[in-house]
């Protein structure tokens, strides 16, 4: 089951069975605070990126995110990695860890 939610100046959360993305619109973009996907390399966490991509495109707005380890499990490298393979680039007007797509 997918729940789809878009809500102006709200956290917002997309879930897909016991998966989650949660993002928040900040000025001209919508950006991700966290994933979790309970089961890694099935797909799941590229389907709910791409939820906010289709959110993001409907309301003319990028996509940022900060790259950031959440468990042993996964290293930035891989974090790096998968959103590259998204899409995600980074924002060297920010720096740091953080990408803009």
């Amino acid at each position: 089951m997918v729940i789809l939610v878009y809500m102006r100046g709200v956290n917002m959360r997309i879930e897909i069975d016991n998966n989650y993305i949660e993002y928040t619109e900040e000025d001209d973009c919508l950006f991700i605070d966290m994933i979790e996907v309970s089961t890694k390399r099935q797909g799941i966490g590229s389907e709910l990126v791409n939820k906010v991509f289709t959110i993001a495109n409907e309301n003319s707005l990028n996509v940022e995110l900060c790259i950031v380890e959440q468990d042993d499990e996964t290293s930035k490298s891989d974090l790096y990695e998968f959103y590259t393979s998204l899409g995600f680039e980074y924002n060297n007007e920010i720096g740091g860890d953080f990408m803009i797509w």
